[in-house]
């Protein structure tokens, strides 16, 4: 028997409280299920590029970098456009240096040690200089700063050392409808850059400092 996963319960949660008010019906009902479908949709699809990235070791380049962050940002404002159940989309762009010595056994376990501490919605990829990408879509930044705090703590447990940078910022719904795909990239590329310039900060702060922007509207 297939194990109901949180998201599953959340969408039976709204569905039940819909009918108990009395305002439930077939066209909800419909959406429901059109969300957990192309949430599913989605997964299927991440975890295919994560077996290419993994596959790779950390020597994943910027275009695959950039090209499955895309893909996750495309599908995931496709989706969450739909239902409109919240006024904007928001998402955390972070960037990671990690000096581990250029050991890459020990990039490896911090490698797996972000994995098992990120939830499955947030999507990590590495690259061959040593750092680590992240992003928290529908994160808000007090969210995105508890889990960088989380992170940053684990990684200077292992006695490596870090420094990030990473940027937030949110697209009201009404806008991001609008948005074609060149506007989405320009959009992506602009946060990337912002986060790189954050990092660049951090680095001249020294080790196991992040510099965060909230880019939100």
């Amino acid at each position: 028997m297939k194990e109901t996963s949180l998201f599953d319960a959340k969408c039976d949660e709204i569905a039940t409280q819909l009918f108990l008010n009395s305002i439930s019906d077939e066209n909800i009902t419909d959406i429901l299920k059109e969300i957990k479908l192309n949430y599913y949709s989605l997964l299927d699809k991440i975890k295919i590029l994560e077996k290419i990235i993994d596959s790779e070791k950390h020597i994943a380049d910027v275009k695959v970098i950039h090209n499955y962050f895309m893909m996750i940002l495309e599908s995931a404002a496709d989706i969450l456009t739909r239902p409109r159940l919240l006024g904007y989309f928001d998402m955390t762009y972070a960037i990671l240096s990690i000096d581990c010595g250029q050991k890459e056994d020990t990039f490896e376990k911090i490698w797996r040690l972000i994995k098992e501490s990120s939830q499955l919605t947030d999507f990590i990829a590495r690259d061959k200089n040593f750092e680590i990408h992240i992003m928290l879509p529908s994160t808000s930044a007090i969210g995105a700063k508890i889990y960088l705090d989380k992170i940053f703590r684990k990684i200077t447990e292992t006695g490596s050392k870090v420094s990030g940078g990473g940027t937030y910022f949110n697209i009201p719904f009404n806008v991001l409808q609008k948005i074609g795909k060149d506007e989405l990239k320009e959009q992506f590329e602009k946060i990337r850059s912002r986060a790189r310039e954050a990092l660049t900060v951090a680095l001249k702060t020294g080790s196991g400092n992040y510099e965060f922007v909230n880019e939100s509207k």
